[in-house]
Order: structure tokens, then sequence, then C-alpha cells
């Protein structure tokens, strides 16, 4: 007799204990949500080089992050600008320092 096949669901473990990502299965987040997006041949390329085969949606999951903070800080930094007016010369050198990456850095 064999064992029933189950169907795979992103973010639901499977029978054998690891996730289709080679994880646990087990994810931070509450739900998962499957999205198709479409990206230049060589940008899809260079990300599955960089992450492998099964880890694009953490790759890209963790881009998205990134990208919301950094839109967030600059959101918040600009609420701080009207309401205290620019950044001093020594204040900018002090996020530079902290955020050497972010954009406009």
């Amino acid at each position: 007799m064999t064992a029933p096949v189950l169907p795979r669901r992103s973010g639901v473990a499977h029978p054998t204990g690891y996730g289709r990502d080679g994880t646990d299965g087990r994810h931070t987040e509450d739900h998962l949500v499957r999205v198709t997006v479409t990206l230049p041949s060589d940008l899809a390329k260079a990300i599955r080089e960089e992450a492998g085969p099964r880890g694009v949606s953490r790759f890209l999951a963790e881009a998205a992050r990134q990208q919301l903070q950094y839109r967030n800080l600059g959101r918040f930094l600009g609420e701080l600008d009207e309401r205290d007016g620019p950044l001093t010369e020594v204040d900018q050198s002090i996020a530079d320092a902290l955020w050497p990456d972010a954009p406009g850095a």
C-alpha cells in the first residue's frame, strides 16, 4: 500500500517535514500568498543564480521588505524635515554612516 499523495501548497509543511524551499515549512508570516511577477530575463537569471531555484521567493520577499523599509524611512525623514527643518550636515553624515546603502546616500 502506498502513501496518499498530498497536494503541495505554499507555506504548508510537507509530510517529509520540509517545505518546497528546503526549510522545515515554518514561516514567520501568518499566511503566504502566491503572486505572479514579470521580470526582465537577465534579472530573473541573476536572481536564480544568487538565490538558487528554490530560494527565489524568499530572495524577492526580502528585497521587497527592504524596499518598503527604505520608503517608510524616507516618509519618516520627510515628516521630520517638515516638522524640524532639513538635517544639519552633521546629522546627514551620521545618517549616511548608519545607512550607507540607502538610496540617495
